[in-house]
């Protein structure tokens, strides 16, 4: 029973989407096939319908077929409002993040990256990074960043208030001719509307760093992830804490860059916990960022000094007056 809501057995595993109001209260759920070894990367509730990407591997949703090679992308839509679709190549790919503009309601923003070279739409594609968009009768190539990279990218995206995007994405391996470290960098880009890069930024580091997504905030985007050791975002907005022994994420953190530049101007380490980035998402003027807790936290003291067992944590902030 999920969300006041019965659903049919699944044996091979199967997704669904379930709906609460702002207080909490169920109001529903239905069943989304995604074969069995599908997953759920992402929902955005529209007007009247709601939309999911996620992925799969063997058999997929009805309508699309077996996965091209390992795992690929769909994207569907509760109720089928609309056919899903296929995103994929014949290498490992990942659905990082999807998206609706207010400026572009009707067109479904999706991030996500081709472990091989494929095709999206009509577009010959190379593998890496790319930033497409979905409308009712096209799919289109926006942007990309060739490269080879592992399939444990994480990321994020968001639009500014005139409806271009920021995506952020971590990655190990090369990308658009920059070679990480074995831990994996952090890179961030606004681009507009009809490919254009406004902005790009690479953070490197020698010790392990993942971001986990973005938000609007005011006239600077919130990144939200996790470092471990010391992370450098531009001059004079460097984080330093402890290190891992066993290479993961230790720290999370948010950060704040300007849309206009992309340039830095603060960054929080904000709980200190084995590779659990922390999340954010705007809350009018204030955001709110989440995460799980298993070691130190720097939250104001809000939680005991150490937990040996996973806990969700939540945290307000608002700007400095």
């Amino acid at each position: 029973t999920v969300s006041g809501t019965e659903l049919p057995a699944a044996s091979d595993g199967e997704c669904f989407l379930a709906r609460f109001d702002r207080d909490g209260a169920p109001l529903g759920a239905e069943q989304l096939p995604c074969g069995p070894m599908g997953s759920v990367t992402a929902v955005h509730a529209g007007a009247g319908v709601d939309y999911v990407l996620g992925e799969f591997a063997g058999d997929g949703p009805p309508g699309i077929g077996p996965s091209l090679g390992g795992t690929d992308v769909f994207l569907t839509s509760a109720g089928g409002a609309s056919a899903p679709l296929r995103l994929g190549s014949t290498g490992d790919d990942r659905a990082i993040a999807m998206g609706v503009s207010d400026s572009q309601p009707d067109v479904r923003w999706v991030w996500l990256s081709l472990g091989a070279a494929g095709t999206l739409g009509t577009e010959a594609v190379p593998a890496g990074l790319h930033l497409v968009a979905v409308g009712a009768l096209s799919v289109d190539v926006v942007a990309s960043m060739p490269g080879v990279i592992s399939n444990e990218v994480r990321g994020g995206l968001a639009f500014t208030a005139d409806g271009e995007p920021l995506v952020a994405a971590s990655f190990v391996g090369t990308l658009d001719g920059h070679l990480t470290n074995d831990d994996g960098d952090m890179v961030f880009a606004r681009i507009g509307i009809d490919g254009t890069v406004r902005w790009l930024r690479v953070v490197a580091a020698a010790r392990p760093q993942v971001v986990a997504s973005v938000a609007r905030w005011g006239d600077e985007f919130v990144l939200a992830g996790g470092y471990d050791g010391h992370v450098v975002f531009g001059p004079a907005v460097e984080l330093v804490g402890p290190r891992s022994l066993v290479s993961l994420p230790e720290n999370g953190f948010i950060a704040g860059l300007s849309q206009a530049t992309g340039e830095p101007s603060w960054a929080r380490t904000v709980h200190t916990s084995i590779n659990a980035p922390a999340r954010v998402a705007p809350l009018g003027d204030e955001i709110v960022i989440s995460s799980t807790h298993s070691g130190w936290s720097m939250l104001r003291y809000l939680l005991p000094p150490r937990s040996f067992s996973a806990q969700t944590i939540f945290a307000r902030y608002s700007r400095d007056p």
